[in-house]
């Protein structure tokens, strides 16, 4: 039976090893601690060398730096520029890697072909939407298609290749915390009144941010503090994003209010030991931008372990579990008033403990176990036929 143990596993990356962690990284980790050699292939890189290097993290994972020979696929032509990317494995990386068993790819950019990765199992699997809303080259080979939504995988995955819908997971540090937090409510009485404190973890940079929004809350409620744990500056940011003036002016207007607090990146670690003085987090997204439609934002399932209440934007993953408080059409400073009135029920500890709970049922540690049950029950040959 397949399992995700004892193998060479390749993660491609669209977004650098670095701080502040989404799902690619957190998969490279689980992979990682099963006893796999994993090797996190960040983006190609024209500041590293040719021949690449490779630096070993914490967490026992390889990333793998290096600079492409293969540029310019426009002129060189799909075909010519699969082959340099084949020819650069081979010659430079394969040699200190070795063949993997396993190509994971979260990447939509970087390869036309998997194939050039030999007789490895490969899994393609995109989070984001792309820009044509159609399959891309490197979906064509692979022999699994997962996503985070249902939009998405629709049309990632091509007739006759097998996939599903995967949640996203929550790293270990968060369900440590939601675990312990869970078991805290369990002593309480009632939860503690609110006290003014919100919360943003993620990217400031992101394209689907809905700022206008964001701001116009830190306006209207001066006597509130906003705490963004996120960079606020793009070198110190390892996620890919929308850096451009809009985007920097904004956190110039966020970082001018006396009631906001730009603390920088953090990791999930740090974040734990920070977040129990925020009593809400806000989830502000447009409906629909280029790349993301706010079906399934990864910071979602982190916020949810916890257990504190979610302000969002609707969601289509979480669409009638009750989990999010779902700003609609309405003002969304009206919105805000009308979740405040309703503080007790959102703030409840059945409230809690069911967020906590969700969450706990979606680890990365369960989602590669459905996944590689998934690809187990793929394989596996067909029963015999009964006369």
């Amino acid at each position: 039976m397949f399992q995700f143990q004892h193998k060479t596993i390749f993660i491609i990356s669209p977004e650098a090893w670095g701080i502040m962690r989404i799902s690619k990284h957190h998969y490279a980790i689980e992979l990682a601690r099963r006893g796999n050699r994993v090797y996190f292939f960040e983006p190609p890189d024209l500041r590293q060398e040719i021949r690449g290097s490779i630096t070993q993290t914490a967490e026992g994972v390889h990333v793998v730096r290096y600079k492409p020979i293969a540029r310019g696929r426009r002129f060189l032509g799909a075909r010519l520029f699969s082959r340099l990317q084949a020819l650069q494995l081979r010659t430079r990386i394969l040699k200190a890697t070795g063949l993997p068993d396993v190509v994971w790819c979260f990447d939509m950019g970087t390869f036309d072909d998997l194939g050039i990765f030999g007789g490895a199992l490969l899994i393609f699997h995109p989070v984001d939407h792309n820009l044509e809303r159609r399959s891309p080259s490197v979906a064509g080979k692979a022999d699994f298609v997962f996503s985070t939504s249902p939009r998405i995988l629709d049309y990632m995955k091509r007739p006759g290749q097998r996939g599903m819908v995967v949640h996203h997971g929550l790293n270990e540090h968060l369900e440590r915390h939601a675990l312990a937090e869970r078991e805290r409510l369990a002593t309480l009485g009632a939860p503690r009144s609110f006290g003014g404190i919100v919360g943003f973890w993620g990217s400031l940079f992101k394209e689907s941010l809905d700022a206008r929004k964001i701001f116009r809350l830190v306006e209207a409620f001066p006597d509130y503090q906003f705490l963004f744990w996120a960079a606020h500056d793009p070198a110190d940011s390892n996620l890919t994003g929308k850096v451009d003036a809009e985007s920097m002016a904004f956190i110039e207007r966020l970082r001018s209010k006396p009631n906001v607090r730009l603390m920088g990146p953090r990791s999930a670690a740090d974040f734990c030991g920070e977040i129990d003085r925020v009593d809400l987090f806000i989830n502000l997204e447009f409906e629909y931008s280029l790349r993301w439609d706010n079906g399934n934002p990864h910071k979602i399932m982190e916020y949810l372990a916890t257990g504190k209440p979610v302000f969002s934007t609707p969601v289509l993953m979480y669409a009638g579990t009750g989990m999010l408080y779902e700003q609609g059409d309405a003002d969304v400073v009206d919105d805000m008033h009308r979740f405040l009135a309703a503080w007790e029920h959102w703030a409840g500890i059945p409230e809690r403990v069911k967020r906590i709970d969700y969450a706990l049922q979606n680890t990365y540690r369960q989602q590669v176990g459905h996944i590689e049950t998934f690809i187990a029950a793929a394989q596996a040959p067909p029963p015999p036929l009964t006369t």
